[in-house]
């Protein structure tokens, strides 16, 4: 009978978990890039800022569930929760962008925004 040590099976569930983040950014960044090169130019900056925006969400998303998952105690409860933050920061200021596009049919020039600063 062998006895497992929590703090091995602690890693190894933090390990998996940190491999189906990466896989699953890496997976939505290579399905939305699709997306972005097959579509037709007149339309492509429309495209680019909703798969901006959605994978913005899907980031976001994910690094919620694993802070819920592992919480904020530990050596990497705090790496998670800084990385969501970071996630968030730049879904908001996608958000902005996508706003100041549609809504107050403002172009958004190539200068610094307030959407930069987020």
């Amino acid at each position: 009978m062998t006895i497992k040590s929590p703090v091995v099976d602690k890693n190894t569930e933090f390990r998996n978990t940190l491999k189906f983040f990466i896989l699953a950014l890496i997976t939505a960044s290579i399905v939305l890039n699709s997306i972005v090169i097959f579509s037709n130019a007149k339309d492509k900056h429309a495209t680019v800022l909703w798969t901006l925006n959605i994978s913005a969400a899907v980031a976001t998303s994910l690094g919620i569930i694993a802070i819920c998952r592992h919480g904020l105690h530990g050596l990497h409860g705090k790496s998670f929760l800084f990385l969501t933050l970071g996630l968030a920061s730049w879904f908001m200021a996608n958000i902005s962008i996508m706003y100041y596009c549609y809504f107050e049919e403002i172009e958004v020039s190539n200068g610094f925004s307030i959407a930069d600063a987020i």
